[in-house]
């Protein structure tokens, strides 16, 4: 990478918010798919997200199951 980007990103990604990091992720993605012809795209591994849900508690609770009464 060239060393002013570089410098640049060191110093300004970690003051933003992850919204803005996606964003900035989503238009680079969209300038490279338009140079290289072909489309990206960025993806969670099944075992992330699996730790993922287990951190925010998603999944882990079962609902009641409701009866006819």
């Amino acid at each position: 990478m060239e060393k002013n980007l570089q410098k640049w990103a060191d110093t300004h990604l970690p003051n933003k918010g992850s919204d803005d990091l996606w964003d900035l992720q989503a238009a680079i993605l969209t300038e490279l798919s338009r140079r290289d012809d072909v489309q990206y795209q960025v993806r969670a591994s099944k075992e992330s997200l699996k730790d993922k849900f287990k951190q925010l508690r998603i999944g882990t609770t079962k609902m009641p199951v409701k009866t006819k009464s």
